[in-house]
């Protein structure tokens, strides 16, 4: 079975260069707009200081190995984060929820805890789903930020990817989603137009 197809590859090659002309264009036709991605991001890049301590605990768990070990991870390492922590693990040539945190359930309305990535992969869905593909064959954290389109139940969308390994494979993926309805993030400098 396909499970992506041509599209959804070369969206996520995007992603992985950093096209961000490619990956304006795709958002802009989902109703989405300025996005950002930063890949490595440093703690200094980030507003919200709770994704700046997933850098830094990110980088402490690594330690000499390009990838943290997933078996070393618990969520509770997070603390501050809990309920916005999403984990994806490989399942094949797809990938499924393990956890989806309570805080971004109740934002998007739905739990996708069991879930696999490719039962959602249009429109936003397969940019995320492009987004966490790259992260994992990078081997790389991945900073994204952009306005989510007018109907969507949230305002502003920050997502910190930090990919884990489990005996050197790139398989387990932590997202940190920070999901917003607030005048300072919709309006913010990432908000401008540009």
């Amino acid at each position: 079975m396909v499970v992506w197809n041509e599209e959804d590859d070369l969206l996520s090659d995007a992603v992985s260069s950093g096209d961000l002309p490619a990956i304006r264009r795709y958002l802009a036709g989902n109703g989405s707009a300025n996005p950002e991605i930063v890949w490595s991001p440093d703690g200094d890049h980030l507003e919200d200081s709770r994704l700046a301590e997933a850098v830094t605990y990110w980088k402490g768990a690594r330690g000499e190995d390009d990838l943290p070990d997933y078996r070393a991870f618990g969520p509770e390492e997070l603390r501050s984060l809990l309920g916005h922590l999403a984990i994806i693990e490989s399942a094949g040539e797809d990938f499924r929820y393990r956890l989806y945190g309570s805080y971004i359930a109740s934002r998007y309305g739905e739990d996708r805890t069991g879930q696999r990535l490719s039962e959602k992969n249009t429109g936003m869905g397969r940019f995320f789903n492009a987004a966490y593909r790259a992260a994992l064959a990078r081997r790389d954290m991945l900073f994204t930020r952009h306005l989510p389109p007018r109907d969507s139940r949230v305002t502003a969308c920050q997502r910190l990817l930090m990919p884990f390994a489990r005996d050197g494979v790139a398989d387990v993926l932590v997202i940190a989603n920070l999901a917003f309805a607030t005048d300072r993030m919709r309006y913010g400098p990432f908000g401008q137009s540009e």
